[in-house]
């Protein structure tokens, strides 16, 4: 009889630890989806910022996107002792799929605020500059063709005078 007691007391203790790492798993679970809503919140953040704060906001995001990488390996380590290992490596998998996600977005957007501050600020200056870069490169393209013109043109005034060279040597 006392055996049997104490073998239901491992039972529950093993029981209770499970509960507790499963626990665990559910709080880095939390933790982690508080994390994709911080990123996601900086994300839509970054674009509006002026260029001096937009690279300290870029330092944060990527701060917070190496915490949410780290909370998947706490995740990842401690699904392995929560019993229920396959449905908790669902929930990893999906929370990866998120979190590149976020990452290809990220990239967009660091690219979109680049591209913003080196033609200038606003969507009236961008518009501005680009047709500003169209009469340059419309110019460019008249002075190369004159260019082109005067070469043609010397180059028969050389000719027309080694013409008249060589009639007038005979």
């Amino acid at each position: 009889y006392q055996r049997r007691e104490r073998g239901s007391k491992k039972i529950k203790s093993e029981k209770t630890h499970k509960t507790t790492l499963m626990e665990l798993f559910k709080g880095f679970c939390e933790d982690f989806e508080e994390l994709v809503s911080e990123l996601r919140t900086k994300l839509s953040e970054i674009s509006l910022l002026p260029p001096e704060e937009r690279v300290k906001a870029i330092r944060r995001l990527e701060d917070t996107f190496q915490e949410a990488e780290d909370t998947l390996s706490s995740l990842s380590l401690s699904s392995r002792q929560t019993g229920k290992v396959e449905e908790c490596q669902r929930v990893i998998q999906r929370y990866k799929q998120t979190l590149n996600q976020l990452k290809k977005d990220s990239e967009k957007v660091e690219s979109q605020a680049d591209r913003v501050s080196l033609l200038g600020g606003n969507d009236e200056q961008t518009a501005s500059a680009m047709e500003q870069r169209k009469k340059l490169m419309s110019l460019s393209d008249r002075q190369e063709q004159s260019t082109d013109t005067l070469y043609k043109s010397t180059k028969e005034a050389e000719e027309l005078v080694e013409l008249g060279t060589e009639i007038l040597d005979t």
